[in-house]
């Protein structure tokens, strides 16, 4: 099986009984959620926090352009590479406005955001965007967003497809050109270019990030050298391939979920439609704790470096019914292209 559920066994022992019309089963649920929705909005960002968490990556960044020329070469591509996650994932977060404190205020917060999108390489409209998708991930029949962000059709919706279209579309779905090849054409081409949909004020975000990353990279070249550059572009490279997968398997794994119309729940969508990831713990400050994605989808206010603490501190029964995804299942979750309405997978 792709993604196992968590047992059932927990919440059975913790919650009540349901007897008679099932209205105590209801009543259990509905504590249930209150309870995990108390305990979740407990954790929020600190400026201490925030601030070191922040210069702890500054730090490494820096070590990283410094040794470029003396440790090897290909051993910090690949760190550099995880670091690139880590600038994205602080990117992210400010995005929903949880890596500032509110007492920082909206100017401060704005501010840093911008200021963040540089190294992410990613203009600020894509955080616009990004909650949507959380508004609406799932919901097959949302008019605001598409359902998913990595596949686009259903089995149904395919079969209706031309010779030419299916082709195509088996083509650019191919694993391999979908990670390897996607990742660049979206950063380096779709990203680049102004959306006149978009709201007035992030309409040319694009082209103020793109700027900005010009200059970054003249400004690592002239302070670091070539190689701290080449170094760069080609983490940011493998960091967009591996970033890619890892939103692919935050919702897209074999029994993901996707209703229609007044069958579609956040609460669900969250906890039920967004994985929960096993990785190496050396790799998890480097993830920020995306892999806890059930909880972010919860409750996306939740700073990236306090989701760890947030799952392992919660009362077994809150994370009844969420997705693991294992190291062994991540062949069958990155082949999935299509969801199957009528076995209501992914395939």
């Amino acid at each position: 099986m792709v993604a196992t559920r968590t047992s059932k066994a927990a919440a059975a022992a913790a919650a009540p009984s349901a007897k008679g019309d099932g209205s105590a089963a209801k009543e259990s649920k509905k504590e249930l959620d209150r309870r995990r929705i108390n305990h979740i909005k407990s954790f929020r960002a600190t400026t201490g926090r925030s601030l070191w968490e922040l210069f702890t990556t500054v730090a490494l960044q820096l070590a990283i352009w410094l040794t470029v020329d003396r440790l090897n070469y290909y051993a910090l591509i690949g760190l550099n590479m995880l670091l690139s996650l880590r600038w994205f994932m602080i990117f992210h977060d400010a995005g929903h406005s949880s890596y500032c404190p509110p007492a920082w205020g909206k100017q401060t917060t704005a501010l840093f955001h911008r200021l963040i999108s540089i190294p992410a390489i990613t203009p600020l409209d894509w955080s616009y965007r990004h909650r949507l998708h959380h508004s609406h991930s799932g919901n097959y029949d949302s008019k605001a967003y598409g359902w998913n962000d990595t596949v686009f059709f259903t089995v149904k919706s395919f079969d209706k497809l031309g010779p030419v279209s299916k082709m195509a579309l088996r083509i650019f779905r191919n694993p391999l050109f979908f990670f390897m090849v996607g990742p660049a054409i979206i950063w380096g081409i779709v990203f680049r270019i102004p959306n006149k949909r978009a709201r007035q004020d992030i309409t040319y975000e694009p082209i103020y990030n793109t700027v900005g990353a010009v200059l970054y990279g003249w400004a690592i070249d002239h302070f670091f050298g070539w190689n701290a550059l080449e170094c760069s572009l080609l983490s940011a490279y493998f960091c967009m391939v591996v970033g890619f997968m890892l939103f692919h398997g935050q919702h897209s794994f074999e029994d993901g979920y996707v209703r229609r119309g007044d069958e579609w729940s956040f609460q669900d969508a969250a906890i039920e439609g967004s994985s929960h990831m096993k990785i190496p713990r050396c790799f998890k400050w480097f993830t920020m704790g995306i892999e806890y994605h059930h909880i972010h989808h919860h409750d996306s206010k939740v700073p990236g470096y306090m989701l760890q603490e947030c799952f392992e501190s919660g009362a077994p029964e809150f994370w009844e019914g969420i997705h693991v995804i294992n190291y062994s299942d991540w062949p069958s979750v990155l082949s999935t292209t299509l969801y199957d309405e009528e076995k209501q997978k992914f395939v």
